[in-house]
C-alpha cells in the first residue's frame, strides 16, 4: 500500500492536488510475479520543495517537476533493462510487461509516461533513431 496527500495554494498546482493511494488484494491462486531486479535513478532538482515550514503549501515548478519525473522513468527503466540482461542474457522491452502503474496527478501524465516508456524502448533498440525526449 502507498499514500500521498498533496494540498496546494491556489494557482495552476492546485487541481492536480488531493489524496491518492494504492491497495491491492491478491488471491491465493492468482498469477503475479515479483522480479527482484530493480532499476532506480536519483536526481537534484527544487521542482517541489517546502523552503517555509510555517506554511502548508510547496513551491512547485510544474513543468519542471513533470520533465524529472520522465526523465527519472527513463533512466530507471534504463537501468532495469542493463540489470535484467546481465542476468538473463536476453533483453527485455515494454511487451513483456502485463500492466503498468505511473504516478498520476492528471489524466494526461499517465499517456506521457507510457509514452516516455515506448520513446525508451525504441531508442535503446536503436539509438540513432530516436531523440532522447520529444523536445530533442
Amino acid at each position: 500500500m502507498a499514500a500521498d496527500v498533496a494540498v496546494y495554494a491556489k494557482g495552476n498546482a492546485r487541481p492536480t492536488g488531493g489524496a491518492g493511494c494504492i491497495a491491492m488484494a491478491i488471491g491465493p491462486d492468482a498469477h503475479v510475479e515479483f522480479e527482484d531486479i530493480r532499476g532506480t535513478f536519483m536526481d537534484h532538482f527544487y521542482d517541489f520543495y517546502k523552503p517555509d515550514p510555517r506554511s502548508e503549501y510547496p513551491t512547485v515548478d510544474g513543468h519542471q517537476s513533470m520533465d524529472v519525473y520522465l526523465n527519472a522513468l527513463r533512466q530507471s527503466y534504463s537501468v532495469f533493462r542493463k540489470k535484467y540482461e546481465q542476468r538473463y542474457g536476453s533483453k527485455i522491452n515494454y511487451n513483456d510487461f502485463s500492466y503498468f502503474c505511473f504516478h498520476s496527478p492528471f489524466g494526461k501524465m499517465v499517456q506521457k509516461s507510457f509514452f516516455a516508456f515506448l520513446l525508451e524502448d525504441m531508442r535503446l533498440q536503436d539509438p540513432g533513431c530516436y531523440p532522447k525526449t520529444l523536445l530533442d
